[in-house]
């Protein structure tokens, strides 16, 4: 037996016996390839070849589904399973299901964003964060929340990119219209709601209340996005754990544009409709389905680079790609002239073609009745037998590593091309013109207003008559006390008149230290709104208080701004104010302690059991002093110094810090920095007297 590398499987050579071979003959085959040829013209009114093998399959997955003669159909949808080696491929046949009336399930969301629903609600949610993000008021526009026509979407934004502040009377008419002002009416009072209240809570108006998730479960062509809401949900639930505005979570979730890009930490419960699985071959291991297709299969991997100026290996360690000296100039590139790199090169070539080797016996022996091998015959598919005996494992010069599946199996393929009883099928896959690809309307209900309002008027005696179930309300496990002071604004002396009743200000004496804030904000205000508020400040603010004691770069994120439509004059006006207030606590009796402090931590989180809750918040600043107690130090920018308002506030952060830190609760001193005032308050003495117990009720 000849020796075999450690990272190769062992192969031994299987005889098939002459009366097996016999009986063979009257049996159909159950192994399936379909390529499309490389060589076969594109027109531009066809498919990519990739497409129309997506096409191929759907076609293929409805014909083993249709009910024949027998009335019965050979297999069910959830029979059926479709094989990836990655995920790159998944957008572009879950579109081509979706076309073709296919249902599926999938294990793993990938380009979230292709789908209608993430841009129609999440663009919803932007404009309530971002008034200036034209792009996505249009989206919002053309969603079915206003569903909207491209030339009035135009004439619309080009009169006020603002999100409804357009005179539509004179652009719209009939239902258009009646839409628009609706759509309207309903942002109002969600870009105002969603300041205060959660963004699951948001996303709840935009699904529930609006509508959306109705028109997926009336019009089957889009039922497949019913679960988009559960993902979303999710994603929101996240950025309400973390703390996260509407402006940063909307974001966040943008970083999911890309196509191939795909949703992690998605452990969440969906029940799954009765379809095709969609998954890769990794995640089949150890899983068997009547069918599989394995498509895609001549997909290869990355060709491997030694692009960086550093090349490492196992085996040698690092060397410098220098480049090359004039005696070897115009001898190749400098990662080609690396000895080492190429050296190891082919031996990783060698280990890929083994593990793909490997991945396609797994996806090949996943199916227990059929399987089908679909994918392009490329410029890497050998043109001819000899080509293709290359990629045989064996002994010679004119050995090869395979790349791709396909290219595994094209010596079997060739071998068979003209004998007769061949153990599996081939087939090519023709060019298929996109007119081909069908809408999917025959044999579904229609998606009139006409037609959903006579089903709702069939329906409405049902409804009548069906009782109100009463859920018991589930008290949130979670706590944030920074949030006490929002919530209870009244604690706050507020009356609701404005500006300066909601911050308790003295506007008559006219001694508001840092006016121009106010200024500023009031200049970007309309109907009691603002598009730079007082909390927009506050992060910049804080942003360089956390920079000036960590001795780092300010950084604040740019949707703190956006409200001020890119005006520089305001935002160095805004952003000197910051440098004044950071200078003034470096000079402030706190401000000395903290930068000669030997341990402290800015932006610090924390997580802390309180009764029966667990309270949840980030500390501005915490330092320990020279007599081993411990500073806790939150800035306020408001316009009065209230510090009754957050006695509980620091009582919990003081909690938290004790049990973090292993001291008792009296080593640990609460103080305010009131930022307007550069003046700091102590408020140890009442937070210790805070009832934290009756707090976390």
């Amino acid at each position: 037996e000849e020796d075999v590398t450690a990272y190769e499987a062992v192969y031994h050579k299987v005889d098939i016996p002459m009366q097996k071979q016999e009986d063979a003959k009257d049996l159909n085959p159950r192994i399936h390839f379909a390529v499309y040829g490389k060589d076969q013209e594109e027109d531009r009114e066809c498919l990519t070849g990739e497409e129309a093998e997506a096409a191929w399959v759907a076609k293929k997955i409805i014909e083993l589904t249709t009910p024949g003669e027998s009335g019965k159909a050979k297999y069910k949808y959830y029979d059926i399973t479709v094989l990836f080696k990655t995920y790159a491929l998944q957008p572009l046949y879950e579109r081509t299901f979706l076309n073709y009336g296919i249902p599926y399930n999938t294990e793993v969301v990938t380009g979230f964003f292709n789908d209608g629903p993430a841009n129609d609600i999440f663009s919803f949610m932007r404009i309530c964060a971002y008034k200036t993000d034209s792009l996505a008021y249009a989206q919002v526009l053309r969603s079915p929340f206003v569903n909207l026509t491209n030339t009035e979407v135009n004439e619309i934004i080009l009169q006020s990119p603002v999100p409804f502040e357009a005179e539509a009377k004179g652009i719209l008419s009939g239902e258009s219209l009646e839409r628009y002002e609706r759509a309207g009416k309903f942002y109002e009072e969600l870009s105002l709601s969603s300041q205060t209240q959660s963004i699951t809570s948001t996303l709840d108006s935009l699904w529930y209340e609006y509508g959306y998730r109705y028109e997926t479960m009336w019009n089957r062509k889009v039922s497949m996005y019913s679960s988009f809401y559960d993902r979303a949900f999710e994603l929101a639930r996240q950025a309400d754990l973390n703390s996260e505005s509407l402006a940063s979570f909307t974001d966040s979730v943008r970083s999911l544009n890309n196509e191939a890009e795909k949703l992690d930490n998605m452990d969440i419960p969906i029940e799954k409709s009765s379809g095709v699985t969609i998954m890769t071959i990794h995640k089949s291991k150890g899983l068997e389905f009547p069918v599989v297709f394995i498509c895609g299969s001549h997909k290869s991997n990355p060709n491997s680079s030694n692009s960086a100026p550093v090349y490492s290996s196992r085996e040698f360690g690092i060397s410098i790609n220098t480049p090359p000296c004039s005696s070897f100039a115009g001898r190749g590139k400098t990662s080609e002239l690396n000895y080492f790199y190429n050296k190891v090169n082919e031996e990783e070539k060698a280990m890929e073609a083994a593990e793909l080797r490997r991945v396609a016996y797994v996806a090949v022996t996943r199916a227990e009745s059929e399987v089908y091998i679909t994918g392009i015959a490329n410029k890497n598919y050998p043109s001819d037998g000899d080509n293709a005996q290359k990629f045989l494992i064996g002994e010679g010069e004119d050995k090869a590593n395979p790349a791709s599946i396909l290219q595994i199996f094209s010596p079997l393929i060739y071998f068979y091309e003209d004998r007769e009883n061949a153990p599996f099928t081939f087939e090519n896959i023709q060019p298929i013109s996109r007119k081909e690809i069908p809408e999917l309307e025959s044999g579904l209900r229609g998606n009139s207003a006409k037609e959903k309002y006579d089903f709702a008027k069939e329906a409405a005696p049902l409804y009548d008559a069906a009782k109100e179930i009463q859920k018991e309300e589930v008290k949130p496990l979670y706590i944030f006390p920074s949030l006490l002071e929002k919530e209870n604004p009244s604690a706050n002396g507020s009356t609701g008149a404005g500006i300066s009743s909601v911050y308790g200000i003295d506007t008559e004496s006219g001694s508001i230290p840092y006016k121009e804030i106010n200024d500023i904000v009031e200049s970007t205000g309309k109907d009691g709104r603002y598009a730079f508020s007082f909390d927009s400040f506050g992060t910049i603010a804080h942003a360089y208080m956390q920079a000036a004691v960590s001795a780092q770069d300010v950084f604040y994120p740019q949707s703190a701004v956006a409200g001020l439509e890119g005006s520089k004059d305001k935002i160095m006006a805004i952003e000197s104010i910051c440098k004044q207030m950071a200078e003034g606590f470096k000079s402030s009796e706190t401000g000395k302690a903290a930068f000669e402090s030997e341990w402290k931590k800015t932006e610090f989180p924390f997580k802390s059991r309180i009764g029966n809750k667990i309270a949840k918040g980030t500390m501005d600043l915490i330092f320990k002093s020279g007599d081993g107690s411990y500073t806790i130090v939150d800035y306020k920018t408001n316009q009065s110094v209230q510090p009754q308002i957050y006695y509980t506030q620091l009582a919990s952060y003081r909690r938290a810090a004790a049990q973090i830190l292993g001291v008792g609760e009296e080593s640990v001193k609460c103080v305010l920095y009131y930022l307007r005032f550069a003046k700091a308050v102590d408020i140890s003495g009442e937070c210790a007297k805070v009832d934290l117990e009756e707090f976390a009720q």
